[in-house]
């Protein structure tokens, strides 16, 4: 690993965390009863499930 991959970690770590963090609110905004459902929702909503199983084994793996 070269010095500048070291130096770039905690920015992608920071980048991902970010990514994650809205990912989360947004799946809170879709998981909320209030709002209004609609298929294309719940198909985000899987689509934001994944997203965030995916950032975190890259997360927990680097």
């Amino acid at each position: 690993m070269s010095v500048s991959q070291c130096h770039d970690k905690p920015k992608l770590e920071n980048l991902l965390i970010k990514k994650a963090s809205k990912a989360k609110c947004l799946l809170a905004f879709l998981s909320n009863p209030l709002t209004h459902f609609t298929s294309s929702h719940e198909h985000l909503i899987k689509e934001v499930q994944l997203g965030l199983l995916r950032e975190n084994r890259v997360r927990l793996s680097a």
